[in-house]
């Protein structure tokens, strides 16, 4: 009975865990698609500007029509990267650029 038990609690864990970074991951893209949008689209080609909400929904739609992870078994770290890195580069990487404009 403790097996069973301990095996419910890790499936349990293991969905809660992956809906929290899930829901992480939505919003730290939809923030950097906002800032982006908000420093490069709005200015230079006189679009409206997107809020929070509609910018995580775009970046949603947008992920789920481009990208595809293949994950790789040498490297474990790629999903690390693919929810908190790449996000976080697009932002550093577009604060530098909009110094130029």
């Amino acid at each position: 009975m403790t097996d069973i038990l301990a095996a419910l609690l890790l499936v349990i864990g293991s969905i809660g865990l992956f809906s929290l970074i899930l829901s992480f991951s939505v919003l730290v893209n939809g923030w950097a698609l906002w800032l982006l949008w908000g420093w490069f689209m709005v200015p230079l080609l006189s679009l409206p500007s997107l809020t929070l909400a509609q910018s995580i929904g775009v970046g949603m739609a947008v992920s789920y029509a481009t990208y595809s992870y293949v994950p790789s078994k040498e490297n474990d770290k790629g999903l690390f990267a693919v929810v908190i890195v790449r996000p976080l580069v697009a932002v550093l990487l577009g604060l530098i650029v909009k110094q130029f404009i």
